[in-house]
């Protein structure tokens, strides 16, 4: 479940060709974003990860 709407996500050439020329980049990306979306910040400083926390708050 997503706890922020995302608007539209673009990328970049590179990444559109990774995406297509293979299935598991494309599921790794998928992964990733849905992390993203669900409050997984990965691997970001405590400073950050709690920035992105108040930015959601604010938003409430």
């Amino acid at each position: 479940m997503s706890l922020f709407e995302t608007g539209t996500i673009v990328n970049t050439i590179g990444i559109r060709d990774m995406m297509m020329g293979s299935a598991d980049a494309a599921e790794t990306i998928r992964k990733c974003l849905d992390r993203h979306c669900r409050g997984d910040w990965g691997d970001l400083c405590d400073e950050d990860k709690q920035m992105n926390n108040d930015a959601l708050e604010a938003e409430r």
